[in-house]
């Protein structure tokens, strides 16, 4: 019984003590119940008190038989194990006799296959001992039968060597008899070489006397050399001074145009019409007009000096206009330009018909004939046309093309071409030919003229 059930009866008990059921009228308070209620809850308190007490020994008191049924069962448990580890001992104990049993048998029976192996070991010993043996006789016998052969062939190799001796003998013996004539022979020619040698120390005595014969004109053919030498750069210098002269003579000629086939230089000029003038020309007759090769020169000048010339004869120059009317209104002229680009691809033109008007004409590009070379027909736009410097507008526009470009040329609606514009080195516009290079600026220009006869 739990402790709550027990409180619970323990109360119902005082409640019966403590009030009466009537029949007939109901519940009712006992008159003595105030004085003895305390000592009853008292007494009641005594009785629990007790009844836990039972309560905790009955509880330790199952402990304990709990722990002795478990106890119990443990030994149960280990009783059964060992009487089945009981049972397997004696069931191994009997696997291992049996064991042991088989073991002998075997270990006698492997000690008799032993002593069989050993008997059949020993036979096989023995058959391979007789074996080896025999094989050794053999081996032994053909040795002696390769030594009977060798000692055979020995043999007669010998006696072929006996012959071969005899016969070498023979030969040594005919070789000698040849050296002893040898010898004389060459004792012969030994005396020969003798008296040659004496012949030799003659004829070099002679030779000797020739050789001084020989020095001694050989001193005197070079001093004849060193006269002739002499001679030779007295009239090469004498040829130098003549050439110098005839050069001289020859610039100092009035010719009419640049003659041909002579040195490259600066030549008079004698044109009737205009004073004599010097202009740069070339073996082949041509004479530069214009040339632009390092901006050393200013070429943004006024019409004054476009018609009578400016410039250096041996670097940047224009011959002017006048002479190249002057020039060209008799007599038809070749026109060459050269060009080149900064990075040095060259190119040419050449016209077979060049001729300029008069000043009254503005210096009219009035013709240019048939064009060729490599660099197209630029030019071929100013042809008909006035020339046109910064101070005389002569174009075919309202504005002045000369201003714009820097420098004077045959313009219209400006041109093609011009090359009298500034000197610009990576630039474009001013001195230019459209049809090598298009607007890019070049970096030398040379144009030049002769009269058609000079071809």
């Amino acid at each position: 019984m739990s402790p709550r059930i027990l409180g619970i009866f323990l109360i119902t008990s005082v409640l019966d003590q403590l009030y009466l059921v009537d029949g007939t009228n109901g519940l009712q308070e006992s008159p003595s119940s105030d004085l003895n209620l305390e000592s009853t809850i008292r007494e009641l308190n005594l009785k629990l008190d007790y009844c836990k007490i039972q309560l905790q020994i009955k509880d330790e008191h199952n402990k304990e038989k709990i722990e002795q049924m478990e106890t119990i069962y443990k030994l149960k448990s280990q009783l059964a194990v060992n009487e089945i580890s009981c049972a397997k001992e004696k069931e191994m104990a009997a696997a291992i006799n049996n064991l042991n049993m088989r073991l002998v048998n075997a270990e006698q029976q492997l000690k008799f296959k032993d002593d069989l192996i050993q008997e059949k070991v020993k036979e096989i010993q023995d058959c391979d001992l007789i074996k080896t043996k025999d094989k050794q006789i053999l081996e032994q016998s053909e040795k002696v039968n390769f030594m009977t052969v060798t000692i055979s062939n020995l043999q007669s190799q010998l006696a072929k060597s006996r012959d071969d001796v005899k016969v070498k003998i023979k030969d040594i013996n005919d070789r000698t008899e040849e050296v002893k004539i040898r010898d004389d022979i060459i004792k012969s020619k030994e005396k020969e070489i003798s008296d040659k040698s004496e012949q030799l120390k003659n004829i070099e005595g002679k030779i000797t006397v020739k050789d001084n014969e020989l020095e001694n004109l050989s001193a005197q053919i070079s001093t004849k050399d060193n006269e002739i030498d002499s001679l030779n750069n007295q009239t090469k210098h004498d040829l130098e001074k003549i050439t110098e002269m005839t050069d001289e003579l020859h610039t100092c000629r009035e010719w009419e145009s640049c003659p041909t086939g002579r040195p490259d230089g600066v030549y008079k000029i004698n044109k009737p019409g205009i004073a004599v003038f010097e202009a740069p020309c070339n073996s082949n007759g041509w004479m530069t007009i214009q040339r632009r090769q390092d901006g050393s020169v200013d070429f943004n000048l006024n019409w004054v000096n476009y018609k009578n010339g400016f410039g250096n004869l041996t670097g940047e120059l224009f011959i002017g206009l006048e002479k190249l009317h002057q020039m060209t209104k008799d007599k038809p002229h070749e026109l060459y330009i050269k060009l080149m680009k900064f990075n040095g691809e060259s190119a040419y033109a050449h016209y077979d018909n060049f001729q300029i008007g008069s000043e009254l004409e503005f210096y009219k590009l009035k013709s240019l004939g048939t064009c060729s070379g490599t660099t197209g027909d630029s030019l071929r736009y100013s042809e008909g046309l006035k020339f046109s410097t910064i101070d005389s507008d002569n174009d075919g526009i309202s504005s002045n093309c000369a201003l714009s470009h820097s420098g004077a040329w045959w313009y219209n609606n400006c041109s093609y071409s011009r090359l009298n514009g500034k000197y610009l080195r990576g630039s474009t516009g001013t001195i230019i030919w459209h049809g090598f290079g298009g607007n890019n600026n070049l970096a030398f220009t040379q144009m030049m003229i002769r009269p058609k006869s000079a071809l």
